[in-house]
């Protein structure tokens, strides 16, 4: 074996990738953490409020089993995230638990590119309780879906992310429209994109919920690159014209240097963020880390004798 293949057997062996999530009150310079633990690492932590309280919906990685279920972290009286409950798991890897609310319910569309479909599901009486209502068919291959309702319309706006299937950091967005709610005709709209959204590129996929913000609309952006997945975090201001057509242009970005975390171990490099959202006073986002660890290297041995 050459010399550049014992580098790299070595850094698979002894490095560790993995997510942590990082929140404070929004425009406080405290950071605080939620860490990974042994088994599970955090991310694409997506804020949801009911009745004044906050909480926080979030991919849970299952270290050994290779794939991620939806969680959900509560808040404590100190407004500390607690450790997350699961909500939802399938046979498949799940992600980006974007929720929202339409007519008198809530929503959830997960990533569940893995199960061949978009899938829908409903809010029960609590945050812990949730079932599937539609496996959309016309939306496959698609990932980080993020959902805009006109003000007095009953159509619902899904923006979601192709992957390109030859290189999965690249995605090019696609627009789809159920007519009428949540039950209604699948359309693809996809045809009003402009060409720079529609291609494939690094800097397209969602990383947030589309939120209003003193009359204008904007779309959270996850930038990355040819070797990093989730570098930093665009804010593009979007509209779409009375002939139906869409654009949006940068107005912020945000990068780990927004978001002081000193308390990291010596052996810990930080690599970018990937997914944000401020709401109800908290701004939160996902920190991919990576770092030398003795454990990696004893769970890869577990796992292959599983």
């Amino acid at each position: 074996m050459e010399l550049h293949g014992w580098v790299k057997k070595a850094v698979d062996t002894f490095m560790d990738g993995e997510y942590h999530i990082v929140y404070r009150n929004d425009g406080s310079s405290h950071v605080k953490q939620l860490r990974p633990t042994y088994s599970e690492w955090y991310a694409d932590p997506l804020l949801y409020t009911e009745n004044g309280k906050s909480c926080v919906f979030m991919e849970v990685y299952d270290r050994f089993a290779d794939k991620g279920y939806i969680g959900v972290s509560e808040f404590d009286g100190n407004g500390v995230l607690q450790r997350p409950k699961k909500v939802i798991e399938e046979p498949f890897h799940m992600s980006f638990p974007l929720t929202f609310r339409y007519g008198n319910s809530v929503y959830m569309i997960p990533e569940t590119v893995g199960g061949g479909a978009l899938r829908i599901y409903e809010k029960g009486s609590s945050i812990y309780e949730w079932r599937q209502i539609r496996a959309i068919e016309e939306i496959t291959g698609c990932v980080d879906s993020v959902v805009y309702i006109r003000e007095g319309s009953s159509d619902i706006n899904i923006f979601t992310c192709k992957e390109n299937a030859d290189n999965k950091l690249m995605t090019g967005l696609r627009w789809y429209i159920l007519r009428g709610g949540i039950d209604g005709e699948c359309v693809d709209n996809s045809r009003k994109l402009p060409d720079e959204c529609r291609e494939y590129g690094y800097g397209v996929r969602n990383g947030g919920p589309v939120f209003e913000k003193d009359g204008s609309l904007y779309r959270i952006i996850q930038k990355s690159t040819e070797r990093i997945y989730g570098e930093s975090i665009e804010i593009r201001r979007l509209s779409i014209d009375s002939d139906g057509r869409y654009s949006e242009h940068k107005v912020r970005e945000l990068s780990l240097d927004d978001f002081d975390v000193s308390t990291l171990p010596l052996t810990t490099h930080r690599v970018g963020i990937h997914t944000y959202g401020c709401e109800n006073g908290i701004e939160i986002t996902d920190m991919f880390v990576a770092r030398a660890s003795l454990r990696n290297m004893i769970r890869k041995q577990i796992k292959k004798r599983m």
